[in-house]
């Protein structure tokens, strides 16, 4: 398997974890968590960061999203 490949499953795999950071942090603010919406909002966050990372070393050329 080559790198590009490799990254493009870790990147696909760090946006399905976004998205389950942020069905948790729905739930979180249901339940009226505040702290605990933060601390998603932060993990949410990183996971976003990593994934353009990844995203610029598999693709430099494609613009990043804001």
């Amino acid at each position: 398997m080559n790198t590009d490949r490799k990254l493009g499953e870790v990147a696909a795999n760090l946006d399905d974890v976004s998205d389950t950071i942020e069905e948790l942090q729905d739930a979180a603010q249901e339940e009226g968590a505040k702290s605990r919406a933060a601390a998603l909002d932060e993990l949410k966050q990183d996971v976003e960061d990593a994934s353009h990372v990844i995203d610029d070393v598999v693709d430099p050329e494609q613009p990043r999203k804001p």
